[in-house]
């Protein structure tokens, strides 16, 4: 897939090039294949410039990346084999892009010659080192990263085990390891709350707290604890002070309101000032709109209750007891509700009046369901911040 990617972006780039020889020149050799086999769809669009073209750039794109995979090796350092892994893909990619117009004869009878990389024992060997190299550099990693207590090193070491899968599959005990540096690379967080407020909190409140739906999901090096685990080393703990919990009244007002406007109301003759009915220059009777004055009387009702939630989270290393962060936060839920009823011919509502109320009002919520709404967001806030701090 990566390959496909690579080939569709440089394919993109070449499109916009008009001149195929100079790509070639400034050894853009990729676009120039691409942009000649994409002129080329079609024998008879097989131009001799094209095909030259191609055959100039796969020679020269795979001497130079061969040259550049047998100095990597003569350099004998593990590290190099993940670099060869990618050039000799890079190489069979091209190949099999190149493979269905073979063989490649342009219109006037120029005759293409590609001299082709018998890449797969190379490829067999390049999986096989790069999986080593990545197997025995993240066992160091995860050596280091215990002698060390480092959490981070566990991590890189992660990684590279996780790497292997993309040259073999079940290498030696590599998803072992790969499990155990995965296990020590998480920063490991307790979470507590102390209500200092002095208010009332609902009973699962604490446990709540631990429902992170809303955590990111890209996040996976910090698990959460409501208190310690035997065998589980806590690195931070990450304190909700609850300081001030304020839950408003109900307030609502009511208001009358009275709307009138004129309206069509069918037609009328219009007559003269001898009460005979007016003609035309046709001689037909003159009809006039009858206008009516129509009325509305509104009666709203505006709703409002409103919460707020006041505190800090406080960060506290496990390891020395010192503080390390204080930060505030604040939640606010807001309830708010327009309603009406009228009577009269709504027709002379104002146009913004009728979208503006419901039919009928909203109760007020529980004072408790808009705490715990409250106590959502916080609990989202803090999540974001443990992670933002931690990482």
């Amino acid at each position: 897939m990566k390959n496909l990617l690579y080939l569709l972006g440089v394919l993109f780039l070449a499109s916009s090039c008009k001149n195929v020889q100079k790509l070639v020149d400034k050894g853009q050799y990729d676009e120039a294949i691409l942009f000649s086999l994409e002129k080329m769809e079609g024998e008879e669009n097989r131009k001799t410039k094209y095909v030259k073209a191609l055959e100039d750039a796969f020679k020269k794109v795979t001497s130079k990346e061969m040259e550049e995979v047998a100095y990597l090796k003569s350099q004998n350092r593990k590290s190099n084999w993940p670099k060869v892994h990618s050039l000799l893909t890079k190489i069979k990619a091209r190949q099999e892009r190149v493979k269905p117009y073979l063989p490649l004869v342009s219109k006037d009878g120029y005759k293409a010659k590609f001299k082709f990389v018998q890449v797969h024992p190379m490829l067999k060997e390049a999986s096989a080192e790069s999986a080593a190299y990545h197997y025995d550099y993240g066992s160091q990693l995860l050596r280091d990263s215990r002698k060390a207590k480092d959490r981070f090193k566990a991590r890189s070491a992660y990684r590279e085990f996780a790497a292997i899968s993309k040259y073999q599959d079940a290498y030696k005990d590599s998803e072992n390891l790969e499990s155990q540096a995965n296990d020590e690379g998480q920063t490991r967080v307790w979470i507590a709350v102390a209500n200092k407020a002095q208010a009332y909190l609902p009973h699962d409140f604490n446990s709540d707290i631990m429902n992170f739906n809303e955590r990111p999901q890209d996040d996976r090096w910090i698990q959460f604890y409501l208190s310690p685990e035997s065998g589980k080393t806590m690195d931070v703990k990450a304190v909700l002070e609850i300081e001030r919990l304020d839950v408003g009244p109900n307030s609502e007002v009511i208001e009358h309101h009275h709307d009138s406007k004129e309206v069509k109301h069918g037609w009328v003759y219009d007559y003269d000032k001898n009460g005979n009915v007016k003609k035309d220059s046709s001689g037909n009777d003159i009809k006039l709109d009858n206008m009516v004055t129509i009325t509305a009387h509104t009666t709203t009702l505006f709703r409002e209750k409103r919460t707020a939630v006041q505190g800090e989270l406080v960060y506290i290393d496990m390891q020395s007891g010192q503080v390390m962060e204080r930060e505030s936060m604040n939640a606010d839920v807001d309830f708010t509700n327009w309603s009406a009823s009228y009577s009269g011919d709504k027709r002379a509502f104002c146009d913004h009046k009728l979208h503006r109320y419901s039919n009928s009002p909203q109760p007020f919520p529980h004072e408790l369901d808009m705490l715990a709404e409250a106590i959502t967001q916080m609990k989202r806030l803090a999540v974001d911040k443990v992670v933002k701090e931690i990482e």
